[in-house]
């Protein structure tokens, strides 16, 4: 029972992440631009497009995934 509530919650841990990751590059890509950088989410997106592709909305994606996916797979098994 543990057992499957682990793996539950680490494939929607990584299902979620897999969809709002390139969200969060364009946003952190906005928060090194500062103000007046990249203003608006499109212009930040534009730029990461242009810089690496769409490779470039997963930098990192693995590093993130093996520091969230441990703590989602532990919480949900802990509250049930």
């Amino acid at each position: 029972y543990i057992g499957s509530l682990v793996g539950a919650s680490a494939l929607s841990k990584l299902i979620a992440a897999s969809c709002t990751y390139p969200h969060e590059v364009a946003r952190s890509y906005m928060q090194v631009a500062g103000v007046g950088g990249l203003a608006g989410l499109r212009k930040a997106c534009r730029h990461v497009y242009r810089e690496d592709g769409l490779r470039g909305f997963y930098r990192g994606y693995v590093t993130s995934l093996c520091r969230t996916i441990p703590g989602s797979a532990v919480t949900l098994p802990s509250y049930e």
